[in-house]
């Protein structure tokens, strides 16, 4: 039995490799994989797809390094790769974690490895550095809501996006917001400035507003070292 048969058979799971999304996947709709299409699940990744792209688009090295954090299945991961990136995606939630594995070896990206831990752990295990960071739908958890809006996040997660800006060139942020962080249809000038004065990233570029998976404003922000 192959490791795919292996992964498989543990799980109860059938082979049907003409449709990926067969282990519940969350994923966009893949050059590299075949895919059926429906209105229902196009209109589901149809935002992921935009969101991924409008990143490529904005970096220019595509065949660079680059950590994947809270990488999930895979649906970014794999789609850096797919472009010649080298990837390392890290994720700490049990479930996503075999299924990234699976897609790994099943379509041979041998530019991609998937690491289970938690964030700030792995960089603390490693001194490796990255052209690019991918921290996406990641920072909300790390929100500090109590308090007054300039001092946005908890201890924790400013250490993690202060290791962000020291062990990466160029690292795209995506936060939610709280509803009462009111975003008018524009970037969030003073999170641009904790980015900037707090964090220490040289430059800052908000580059659109999307609703996530929950229907909340959230914006990406491309900032450099």
């Amino acid at each position: 039995m192959d490791k795919i048969e292996e992964f498989l058979s543990l799980r109860g799971l059938e082979v049907n490799m003409n449709y990926p999304n067969c282990f519940g996947l969350y994923q966009p709709i893949w050059k590299w994989a075949p895919t059926p299409l429906d209105k229902e699940y196009n209109e589901k990744v149809e935002k992921y797809n935009n969101r991924i792209n409008l990143i490529l688009s904005e970096v220019d090295n595509p065949k660079g390094t680059f950590i994947d954090i809270g990488c999930s299945e895979g649906y970014n991961t794999f789609e850096i790769s797919y472009n010649g990136g080298d990837v390392v995606g890290v994720d700490n939630v049990d479930r996503v974690i075999p299924t990234a594995e699976f897609l790994r070896l099943h379509y041979k990206f041998d530019g991609v490895k998937i690491i289970q831990s938690k964030i700030q752990d792995y960089f603390d295990s490693t001194e490796e550095e990255y052209d690019y960071c991918l921290c996406l739908l990641v920072l909300h958890h790390y929100l500090n809501v109590d308090t007054n809006e300039d001092v946005y996040f908890q201890s924790s997660g400013f250490k993690l996006i202060k290791t962000i800006k020291e062990r990466c060139n160029i690292s795209f942020l995506q936060l939610r917001f709280q509803e009462d962080k009111e975003l008018n249809g524009s970037p969030h000038k003073p999170f641009v400035d904790y980015l900037t004065n707090k964090i220490g990233f040289s430059k800052v570029k908000p580059l659109s507003i999307q609703d996530d998976y929950k229907g909340k404003p959230s914006i990406i922000y491309k900032c450099t070292k």
